[in-house]
């Protein structure tokens, strides 16, 4: 059977409070770490929780308000500095290429692994692995705007 770890790295929202911070979900399946949304101190927040930031491959924004991608930069900044090698997938609504492009040059950082921007342009399975696949499908917000849904994937033969 395979294990599901959702962690909730916070749950306010617009601004944290003293008990809670920004919004931003990790789940971990099968080796993978997905991260939903960074908002600042995320960063604080995966390491009070345990969940390695060096282990994140992907990175879903449901839309670019301060408070759901404000920790992006320093969060890959921090990659950088323990010398993450490998691939980080970022996924979110129209303008996410850009988005995330102005955020890296913003720190002025230097940057050894690539990031694959994937703008998410209809609603629909977007990354598809052996054992599970994540969707997007849009939601109403003054901006544009994701929900994902996380899905294992049926084992033939088990009920």
């Amino acid at each position: 059977m395979s294990e599901i770890r959702v962690v909730f790295l916070g749950t306010g929202c617009s601004n944290p409070t003293a008990e809670r911070n920004l919004s931003a979900t990790a789940l971990r399946f099968m080796g993978n770490w997905l991260l939903f949304d960074c908002p600042e101190g995320t960063q604080r927040q995966m390491m009070k929780a345990g969940v390695s930031y060096m282990k994140i491959k992907y990175i879903f924004f449901s839309h670019f308000h301060a408070d759901h991608f404000l920790g992006f930069p320093g969060l890959v900044a921090t990659m950088s500095m323990h010398e993450r090698d490998y691939p980080l997938h970022v996924f979110g609504p129209k303008g996410c290429r850009e988005r995330v492009n102005r955020a890296l040059h913003l720190g002025l950082m230097r940057r050894d692994f690539e990031i694959r921007v994937n703008e998410v342009r209809r609603a629909g399975t977007i990354v598809s692995e052996e054992f599970f696949e994540v969707s997007a499908f849009p939601l109403k917000h003054e901006v544009p705007c994701l929900g994902f849904s996380f899905k294992e994937r049926d084992k033939p033969g088990e009920f």
